[in-house]
């Protein structure tokens, strides 16, 4: 179950920097053809942008997005949407594409844990974790699932997950 756990964080993590690539999969990124054609069949209406009602569409695609809140759509948009009109362009999801694919592992996880580390302390603590759970439609995850997660990842003790345990705990992860 704490794989599952771990993998659901990850692709959504990923999802948040590159959605449309709808396979859920970690691999090679989308081509250029392919990110239209997904954003022409996710287009509803026609008007050449990915709204808000959309996007969601689009996640419910992956079931591995399954239970993503609709928290998870704001942050999407304001992630990806750099003209600020409340809706995905192809040029916009080009480029968040394009920056996703060019980024290394380290980097990934970098965004993953700056994202869930709402204290800046460099340190991820069991509310952070909640938190993250919370916003992905995972409510309830205090009770079992985050303190089995800091057991699993925190290996020094403290009872927090610093960036170098959160690295190496998602990197054993893909193995």
């Amino acid at each position: 179950m704490l794989n599952m756990v771990g993998v659901k964080l990850g692709l959504s993590v990923l999802a948040l920097l590159a959605f449309v690539a709808q396979t859920g999969a970690i691999g090679d990124a989308p081509t250029r053809d392919e990110i239209l054609y997904a954003m022409r069949i996710s287009d509803e209406d026609g008007d050449g942008k990915i709204s808000p009602k959309e996007l969601k569409a689009v996640l419910l695609l992956d079931p591995t997005l399954e239970g993503s809140s609709d928290e998870m759509i704001p942050l999407l948009m304001s992630l990806c949407d750099a003209d600020g009109d409340g809706l995905l362009d192809s040029e916009e999801i080009l480029t968040i594409n394009e920056k996703a694919s060019e980024m290394s592992q380290e980097d990934l996880n970098k965004v993953a844990f700056n994202m869930c580390d709402t204290s800046s302390d460099g340190n991820l603590d069991s509310e952070e974790l909640v938190q993250m759970f919370a916003r992905m439609g995972h409510m309830g995850a205090d009770g079992e699932m985050v303190p089995m997660l800091i057991s699993m990842a925190d290996q020094d003790g403290d009872g927090k997950i610093s960036f170098g345990e959160f690295s190496a705990f998602f990197g054993s992860l893909g193995q």
